[in-house]
């Protein structure tokens, strides 16, 4: 049994091993989730030592049906991702010139603007070029999204899908406006 404390990121990080190993169930862990926001508000932990990923478990028991063969919305895949990055463990990921990054490789501070949107209804496409989305809840909004942060000659690119009524769409935010290159990096990514 979890007890309702608010979680430091060595606690989070068991946590979300749990589910990974099978020794927590989903169920168990949103309703921690639930108990510790309702206790303490929001938690004191830094993005770097897990904030979103603490957020995201409210997610956990979220179903989705997108025509493959997940059942929820936080794949076993997002957790071991979430355990990857507060490890620090860099991506080593590559599809061309492209490069994936887990999110503590990003300089979060980073200024990014928004590039293009275009319709994209394949959600099974990183995955199709080896470069992982993860999935979560990564904003003051609490939006379920999936993401990747993408480098492509020195320059950030995060795809952002929202599951809502967007769900269709993917959103490119960039640290430069570039047109050519923003042309070249979509042609390369081989997905748009």
């Amino acid at each position: 049994m979890l007890l309702v404390k608010p979680p430091d990121k060595q606690k989070l990080r068991s946590v979300i091993a749990g589910l990974v190993d099978g020794n927590l169930a989903r169920e168990e862990v949103e309703s921690w989730y639930r108990a510790v926001v309702a206790e303490y508000g929001d938690v004191d932990l830094s993005v770097k030592d897990g904030y979103w990923y603490f957020h995201s478990l409210s997610a956990l028991v979220i179903p989705i049906a997108l025509g493959d063969d997940e059942t929820w919305f936080l794949r076993p895949r997002d957790l071991r991702e979430y355990l990857h990055d507060l490890d620090q463990v860099a991506s080593s990921e590559t599809w061309h010139n492209i490069t994936r990054v887990r999110a503590h490789q990003v300089e979060h501070f980073e200024l990014r603007w928004p590039l293009i949107m275009f319709e994209h209804s394949e959600p099974a496409a990183f995955d199709r070029v080896g470069l992982t989305p993860v999935r979560g809840i990564f904003d003051v909004h609490h939006d379920l999204v999936e993401h990747t942060h993408l480098l492509y000659k020195g320059d950030l690119y995060l795809m952002v899908r929202q599951y809502d009524d967007l769900a269709h769409q993917v959103m490119l935010l960039g640290n430069n406006r570039d047109e050519a290159q923003l042309r070249e990096f979509i042609a390369q990514l081989e997905i748009a």
